[in-house]
């Protein structure tokens, strides 16, 4: 099947390329808006299949097998050459069963089984035994094969052609058993019998039919093709038999590099198309989305695999930037609809994100101690602040000294968190025996409610300023669509997990997204602003079971709270909309304020932050400040051209931002 490539889905394209220009740097960037991350340039260094046959301890993403490089495979045989004995033999495979796909665990099984035979003492033996049991393991599989479709002839009311061809494959799969004379035919054989039979009945089951028998006999032809004398390159067993058994367990799992598309039409992006996969996958898929798409049970595995990868990349075992994991997760979650669970992944990569951004991006204002938001007008903390901070909150020794440690640094404490600890408190003097979890248990049911008015208003909002839009009847059935499952899968007040903002995410997607009226957008920031602004202060109140392995409940929520106010850099014109790494189109906004803004343009989150006019001001004057008392060095120019970009960006709006800065030259 041909695949055409989509342009919605974005690839990165890892090969280096020289701008025409050489003065000019390379503006190329991906973006998340979805989970507003920062992502390295396009700009890459090498080749993604060479960098990822250098990752180890890499899960298949199809069968879940654990990957061996070729020297890990060649260390193996070696190994097993030192093998004299059954029971140094069933240690081996059994050490390195994580190796041995599916199809060939039954030898540990009936490795184990021989050694208490005692006619059995030699590898020879071992061979000898297995290879007798493999065979009869086949025509056991194909009697259960004849069963199966004896069961269905006899009890699935099935019409007398399809009796006749279920009878055909009965004969056939009986045949090795009940004729001396007749030999078991080749596996291809037994498939076309399937194929040309089964696949043609007329019942509705006859696909999961084929597909149960077609695996049953592949796995019990390929473990009795392990001790064939010759085998698929025609090589015989060489002098030691356990070295040529092992190399054949085992050859499967060698790792190769396939692809996600079989056909990709734009070259361009072929570097994230791909990906690593076991040797057996990789020779019977062409094209691993959609064998993702066949197989839900592979959900486990595509999970594991990109795990496995954000790993490689976060200890730099592997060149490839972090961007690669997160956005092949995104393109395989949007293509087969499989869960993937990307804020895992980001929470791997985490520092190699962090190290990515502050290694590109040199704006010296978030060196700063005290700067305000941008968005908000809060105070924000450095990197190296919130690291003493969040250390300090974990060492504090009791309730007192917490209590210091927050009224200290309460200047960088939202007021939504101010609420929060309000609240906390509160229900702490009245009852003071409930304990910390059960008090942030109930934080979460009352934020719970308060999610659920926020969503009524949400699409009350939208009905209204519909109206004042004209929509064609497809646009009117998707804002149908979106406001009848919004109201009926996301409003719960009996929710065990905080507010399932990505499926919420994914719904626009599905329905105002694809709306054809150019003012879509601004139904869209209207269903994402409110609710996405809720659910980031939800997020504090859910911690991790590895943070509350390491403290109590109140200091892991302490911790959330601060590490909002972490200064980052945003950029003013969103980087997937064309915006550079120019300081002039950067500003410092804490992490809350710039996970809320993600993708939205400048004039339209200054529609729904009217308080943006102000805090925008009070970040200027502190970088002015900066700028005269000599400590920030080289930003002469930037209050002048950051003043002109924002009044640009916003110059549409009826009142466009206007900032006021005082003349700030070398000279100054």
């Amino acid at each position: 099947m041909k695949i055409t490539f989509l342009p919605s889905i974005r690839f990165f394209n890892a090969y280096h390329k020289q701008s025409q220009n050489k003065t000019e740097p390379d503006k190329n960037y991906s973006v998340s808006p979805a989970y507003g991350l920062y992502y390295m340039p396009l700009s890459f260094h090498g080749k993604v299949d060479e960098e990822l046959m250098k990752a180890e301890g890499v899960h298949c993403p199809v069968c879940g097998i654990k990957m061996l490089s070729k020297e890990k495979y060649l260390n193996l045989i070696e190994e097993s050459k030192k093998i004299e004995k059954p029971g140094e033999f069933f240690e081996f495979l059994n050490k390195n069963k994580e190796y041995i796909p599916d199809f060939y665990l039954k030898i540990i099984k009936h490795t184990e089984a021989m050694l208490e035979n005692p006619n059995v003492q030699t590898m020879n033996d071992v061979f000898l035994n297995l290879s007798r049991i493999s065979k009869s393991r086949v025509k056991t599989y194909l009697r259960r094969t004849a069963g199966t479709f004896t069961t269905l002839k006899n009890y699935g009311s099935v019409s007398d052609e399809d009796s006749k061809k279920l009878e055909i494959c009965i004969d056939e799969c009986m045949k090795p058993t009940l004729e001396k004379t007749a030999k078991v035919s080749k596996l291809s054989y037994y498939m076309d019998l399937l194929q040309k039979n089964i696949l043609t009945l007329d019942t509705l089951r006859k696909k999961d039919i084929y597909r149960e028998s077609r695996e049953r006999l592949k796995d019990a032809f390929l473990y009795s093709g392990l001790f064939k004398k010759s085998w698929n390159n025609g090589s015989n067993f060489n002098e030691n038999i356990t070295s040529e058994l092992v190399s054949r367990i085992f050859l499967p799992s060698l790792k190769r590099t396939g692809a996600l598309f079989s056909d990709l039409n734009n070259k361009k992006f072929k570097d994230e198309n791909t990906i690593l996969l076991c040797g057996g996958c990789e020779k019977n898929n062409k094209e691993i989305v959609k064998t993702l798409r066949l197989n839900p049970k592979v959900k486990q595995n595509i999970n594991i695999y990109l795990k496995d990868i954000s790993k490689c990349i976060a200890k730099s075992d592997i060149d490839l930037p972090s961007s690669y994991p997160i956005e092949q997760a995104k393109s395989i979650r949007r293509l087969t609809s499989i869960d993937i669970d990307i804020q895992e992944l980001l929470g791997v990569l985490k520092s190699k994100i962090f190290e990515e951004r502050r290694s590109d991006i040199n704006f010296e204002v978030l060196n700063f101690e005290d700067v305000p938001c941008a968005s908000c007008g809060i105070p924000t903390l450095t990197h190296e602040q919130k690291i003493k901070l969040l250390i300090s909150i974990e060492r504090a020794k009791s309730d007192e000294e917490l209590n210091s440690i927050v009224e200290k640094n309460k200047r960088y404490l939202r007021p939504e968190f101010v609420e929060i600890l309000d609240e906390y408190r509160y229900i702490t003097s009245k009852f003071p025996n409930m304990s910390q979890g059960d008090i942030i248990k109930l934080l979460q049911s009352k934020m719970d409610l308060s999610m659920d008015i926020i969503i009524l208003d949400t699409v009350d909002l939208i009905k209204k300023h519909a109206e004042d839009i004209e929509l064609n009847q497809s646009d009117k059935r998707l804002l149908n669509k979106y406001l009848n499952n919004t109201k009926n899968k996301f409003l719960n007040k009996e929710r065990e997990l905080w507010f399932p903002y990505r499926e919420y995410n994914t719904l626009i997607g599905e329905t105002l997204m694809k709306m054809e009226n150019p003012r879509k957008f601004e139904l869209i920031d209207i269903a994402r602003g409110e609710p996405r602004e809720k659910h980031i202060i939800e997020t504090i109140l859910y911690l991790h079971p590895n943070i509350l392995s390491k403290m109590s409940p109140l200091k892991g929520m302490l911790q959330n709270m601060f590490k909002q106010s972490v200064i980052t850099a945003d950029h003013i014109m969103p980087r997937d909309r064309n915006g550079g790494n120019d300081k002039e189109n950067i500003a410092a906004f804490c992490k809350f304020c710039n996970r809320k803004k993600t993708d939205m343009l400048l004039k339209d989150y200054y529609n729904f932050n009217p308080q943006l006019r102000i805090n925008m001001q009070k970040y200027l004057n502190k970088v002015v400040r900066l700028i005269k008392t000599g400590v920030l060095k080289g930003y002469e120019d930037y209050p002048s051209q950051f003043a002109e970009n924002i009044k640009n960006l916003t110059s549409k709006n009826p009142k466009p931002i206007i900032l006021k800065y005082p003349r700030v030259g070398k000279k100054d």
